[in-house]
């Protein structure tokens, strides 16, 4: 099992593919065993690409909290990823960060702009907090009982849902599922307190006024594209939009790739083959295909900005009185 052993932690890795190289940055509370499977079946991006694939500190089978971690930030999970990039050689890769993994992404191009060939962020924001253009606090969240936390994380995952979908046998399935991997968080030793403290990070994440001057430099700008979902309460589309913003001249998609689905790993699962194919091209090429952008320009005509704000309100079903949002 490749290891990265640090002063405080051991992180988990695994190389995939061949072909232009790609680093592959997990959602929150994802373990490599859970991703690869998106990457090797739904999308193939694995026959195309050199996947680096690692488990984030407190996760999978990285090392889980102890008394010599730091405080939860994303500096350190930042400086997590230089460590494995140092570990495999990579001086440079393209970047694809999805949801919190997106997040990570941020802060490695904030650290060190000249290892991120090209970026793409996926359902993911510049900012955490309770407003429409943060990406939810998730946090919040842990107070909650497993069921009432599942069927919220369901609910905000694509807004489309609601309690009659809960009750459906898709929502009764999904909401097993869920349910499922808690109790396996909640088993296995310090995996409930490595995701605490991932949420801890992730709730001081905060980049909009960092991103522009770390991407577009004199000598170069590192090419960013942002792929947003139209039915995301996780990260909503006003949050997409404001990522964008944040990244100026880096944009090179002038604007969110909108897909029409809800929350990673919704995208892939309903879009998997216009998800390759974005992914494909922007690395390969520095650019959207046209087809890709035109089918963006339609869906981002007709999202329904106030629904998506006032949904999401909506979607967290119980919370304690110092959570109410």
């Amino acid at each position: 099992m490749p290891t990265v052993r640090l002063e405080n932690t051991e992180l988990h890795y695994e190389l995939s593919g061949t072909g232009p190289r790609l680093l592959i940055l997990s959602p929150s509370n994802t373990a490599l065993r859970d991703m690869k499977p998106y990457f090797s079946s739904y999308s193939q991006l694995t026959s195309k690409f050199c996947c680096l694939f690692f488990d984030h500190r407190g996760t999978g089978a990285s090392g889980m909290p102890n008394e010599q971690w730091p405080d939860p930030s994303m500096t350190v999970l930042a400086n997590d990823t230089l460590a494995v990039l140092d570990a495999v050689g990579w001086e440079s890769c393209h970047v694809l960060g999805l949801s919190f993994g997106g997040m990570v992404a941020q802060e490695l191009v904030i650290a060190r702009p000249s290892v991120v060939e090209s970026l793409l962020l996926v359902c993911t924001s510049a900012a955490v907090g309770v407003e429409v253009h943060c990406s939810y606090p998730l946090e919040t969240l842990l107070n909650l009982s497993a069921e009432e936390r599942s069927e919220s994380l369901l609910l905000l995952a694509d807004v489309r849902r609601d309690r009659g979908w809960l009750a459906s046998s898709e929502g009764s399935g999904a909401m097993e599922f869920v349910l499922r991997a808690d109790a396996q968080v909640e088993r296995s030793a310090g995996a409930s307190a490595g995701r605490r403290w991932q949420l801890r990070a992730r709730a001081t994440h905060d980049a909009v006024r960092r991103l522009r001057s770390a991407l577009v430099k004199p000598e170069r700008t590192v090419r960013t594209a942002v792929f947003g979902a139209v039915h995301d309460g996780l990260t909503p589309p006003a949050a997409a939009s404001q990522l964008s913003s944040a990244l100026g001249p880096a944009d090179a998609a002038g604007g969110p790739v909108w897909f029409n689905t809800g929350h990673w790993p919704n995208l892939i699962r309903e879009e998997p083959a216009k998800f390759v194919r974005a992914v494909e091209h922007f690395v390969k090429h520095g650019a959207l295909a046209s087809e890709t952008k035109l089918e963006s320009s339609y869906l981002e005509a007709a999202i329904d900005w106030s629904r998506s704000s006032s949904t999401r309100d909506c979607c967290v079903l119980t919370q304690p009185e110092c959570c109410i949002l």
